[in-house]
Protein backbone atom coordinates (compact mmCIF):
# COMPACT_ATOMS: atom_id res chain seq x y z
CA UNK A 1 0.00 0.00 0.00
CA UNK A 2 3.13 2.73 0.76
CA UNK A 3 4.22 1.53 -2.72
CA UNK A 4 1.38 2.69 -4.27
CA UNK A 5 0.82 6.09 -2.19
CA UNK A 6 4.81 6.90 -3.00
CA UNK A 7 3.81 5.96 -7.04
CA UNK A 8 0.94 8.35 -7.12
CA UNK A 9 2.79 10.38 -5.19
CA UNK A 10 5.77 10.72 -7.92
CA UNK A 11 3.26 11.02 -10.91
CA UNK A 12 1.39 13.92 -9.42
CA UNK A 13 4.82 16.04 -8.57
CA UNK A 14 5.67 15.25 -12.40
CA UNK A 15 2.79 16.27 -13.61
CA UNK A 16 2.92 19.28 -11.72
CA UNK A 17 6.21 19.85 -12.63
CA UNK A 18 5.44 19.04 -16.53
CA UNK A 19 2.36 22.19 -16.48
CA UNK A 20 5.34 24.65 -14.57
CA UNK A 21 7.99 23.87 -17.22
CA UNK A 22 5.13 24.06 -19.70
CA UNK A 23 4.18 27.61 -18.71
CA UNK A 24 7.62 28.84 -18.22
CA UNK A 25 8.32 27.60 -21.98
CA UNK A 26 5.10 29.08 -23.39
CA UNK A 27 6.35 32.49 -21.41
CA UNK A 28 9.50 32.42 -23.10
CA UNK A 29 8.25 31.18 -26.34
CA UNK A 30 6.17 34.01 -26.58
CA UNK A 31 8.10 36.93 -25.65
CA UNK A 32 9.62 36.34 -28.52
CA UNK A 33 7.24 35.74 -30.65
CA UNK A 34 4.66 38.44 -29.61
CA UNK A 35 6.74 41.56 -31.00
CA UNK A 36 7.04 44.06 -34.31
CA UNK A 37 9.81 41.93 -35.98
CA UNK A 38 7.86 39.12 -35.95
CA UNK A 39 5.10 40.80 -37.28
CA UNK A 40 2.85 40.18 -34.29
CA UNK A 41 2.35 43.70 -33.21
CA UNK A 42 1.86 46.45 -35.70
CA UNK A 43 4.64 49.06 -35.73
CA UNK A 44 2.67 51.61 -35.10
CA UNK A 45 0.75 50.19 -32.01
CA UNK A 46 0.10 52.77 -29.71
CA UNK A 47 1.11 55.77 -31.85
CA UNK A 48 -2.68 57.19 -31.05
CA UNK A 49 -3.29 58.17 -27.31
CA UNK A 50 -6.57 58.37 -28.27
CA UNK A 51 -6.77 54.88 -29.78
CA UNK A 52 -8.85 51.78 -27.91
CA UNK A 53 -7.45 48.04 -28.05
CA UNK A 54 -10.80 45.78 -28.39
CA UNK A 55 -9.93 42.55 -26.48
CA UNK A 56 -12.59 40.31 -28.76
CA UNK A 57 -14.71 37.89 -26.70
CA UNK A 58 -15.85 35.07 -28.18
CA UNK A 59 -17.53 32.89 -25.11
CA UNK A 60 -17.55 30.15 -23.29
CA UNK A 61 -17.39 32.15 -19.66
CA UNK A 62 -14.30 30.53 -18.39
CA UNK A 63 -12.54 31.83 -21.37
CA UNK A 64 -13.74 35.28 -21.38
CA UNK A 65 -13.32 34.95 -17.70
CA UNK A 66 -9.40 34.37 -18.74
CA UNK A 67 -9.58 37.52 -21.71
CA UNK A 68 -10.94 39.64 -18.68
CA UNK A 69 -8.22 39.23 -16.24
CA UNK A 70 -5.88 39.32 -18.37
CA UNK A 71 -6.23 42.74 -19.78
CA UNK A 72 -7.15 44.00 -15.97
CA UNK A 73 -3.48 42.50 -15.17
CA UNK A 74 -1.69 43.14 -18.31
CA UNK A 75 -3.04 46.26 -19.94
CA UNK A 76 -2.56 50.28 -18.90
CA UNK A 77 -3.84 51.95 -21.70
CA UNK A 78 -7.28 52.08 -22.98
CA UNK A 79 -9.16 49.04 -23.95
CA UNK A 80 -12.38 47.26 -24.41
CA UNK A 81 -13.68 44.00 -23.97
CA UNK A 82 -16.61 43.07 -26.75
CA UNK A 83 -18.15 40.50 -28.72
CA UNK A 84 -17.79 40.09 -32.34
CA UNK A 85 -21.59 41.53 -32.71
CA UNK A 86 -20.85 44.28 -30.82
CA UNK A 87 -17.67 45.29 -32.37
CA UNK A 88 -20.08 45.25 -36.01
CA UNK A 89 -22.96 47.45 -34.09
CA UNK A 90 -22.74 50.93 -35.43
CA UNK A 91 -21.10 52.36 -31.79
CA UNK A 92 -17.85 50.77 -32.95
CA UNK A 93 -17.34 51.58 -36.26
CA UNK A 94 -14.90 54.81 -36.01
CA UNK A 95 -11.76 53.12 -37.26
CA UNK A 96 -9.20 55.83 -35.49
CA UNK A 97 -10.64 55.32 -31.92
CA UNK A 98 -11.58 51.60 -32.38
CA UNK A 99 -8.11 50.38 -34.88
CA UNK A 100 -7.15 47.39 -32.95
CA UNK A 101 -8.43 44.07 -31.96
CA UNK A 102 -6.77 41.16 -30.27
CA UNK A 103 -8.42 37.95 -31.03
CA UNK A 104 -7.27 34.30 -31.98
CA UNK A 105 -7.92 31.51 -34.11
CA UNK A 106 -8.47 27.99 -32.47
CA UNK A 107 -7.02 24.64 -33.56
CA UNK A 108 -6.45 21.12 -32.17
CA UNK A 109 -4.12 18.58 -32.52
CA UNK A 110 -4.39 14.26 -31.23
CA UNK A 111 -1.31 12.42 -30.28
CA UNK A 112 -1.45 9.04 -28.76
CA UNK A 113 -5.58 9.76 -27.98
CA UNK A 114 -4.88 12.89 -26.46
CA UNK A 115 -6.51 15.88 -28.08
CA UNK A 116 -4.83 19.64 -27.20
CA UNK A 117 -6.70 22.52 -28.32
CA UNK A 118 -3.93 25.56 -29.49
CA UNK A 119 -4.69 28.70 -30.12
CA UNK A 120 -2.48 31.48 -32.64
CA UNK A 121 -3.49 35.29 -31.20
CA UNK A 122 -3.65 37.98 -33.55
CA UNK A 123 -3.66 41.49 -33.74
CA UNK A 124 -6.12 43.06 -36.59
CA UNK A 125 -6.04 46.78 -37.76
CA UNK A 126 -9.33 47.00 -39.00
CA UNK A 127 -8.30 50.41 -40.49
CA UNK A 128 -5.54 49.16 -42.86
CA UNK A 129 -7.45 45.85 -42.76
CA UNK A 130 -4.32 44.08 -41.50
CA UNK A 131 -4.02 40.69 -39.59
CA UNK A 132 -0.77 40.83 -37.34
CA UNK A 133 -0.31 36.74 -36.38
CA UNK A 134 3.11 34.72 -36.05
CA UNK A 135 3.04 31.21 -36.69
CA UNK A 136 3.01 30.01 -32.98
CA UNK A 137 0.48 28.14 -31.30
CA UNK A 138 -0.08 27.69 -27.88
CA UNK A 139 -1.41 25.12 -25.52
CA UNK A 140 -0.95 27.23 -22.32
CA UNK A 141 -3.51 30.08 -24.02
CA UNK A 142 -4.32 32.17 -20.84
CA UNK A 143 -0.32 32.49 -20.38
CA UNK A 144 0.55 33.14 -24.19
CA UNK A 145 -2.59 35.90 -24.06
CA UNK A 146 -0.68 37.54 -21.09
CA UNK A 147 2.67 37.58 -22.43
CA UNK A 148 0.70 39.09 -25.68
CA UNK A 149 -0.93 41.56 -23.92
CA UNK A 150 2.15 42.76 -22.22
CA UNK A 151 3.63 43.23 -25.14
CA UNK A 152 1.59 45.37 -26.77
CA UNK A 153 1.32 47.01 -23.17
CA UNK A 154 5.40 47.81 -23.28
CA UNK A 155 4.51 49.00 -26.78
CA UNK A 156 2.16 51.42 -26.09
CA UNK A 157 4.94 52.58 -23.51
CA UNK A 158 7.90 53.28 -25.69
Amino acid sequence: MKALKNTILVILCLSLNSCFIGKAATVSKAKKEFTVENYAIPPEFGNDENSYLIGVLHGPDYYDKFVRNKFEKAYTGKYILLTEEELDSEKYQDLEQFRYTLAYTAGSSQTHNVTVTQKKFFVYDRLNKKKYITGAEFPYYAKAMEVYISQLDKKLNE
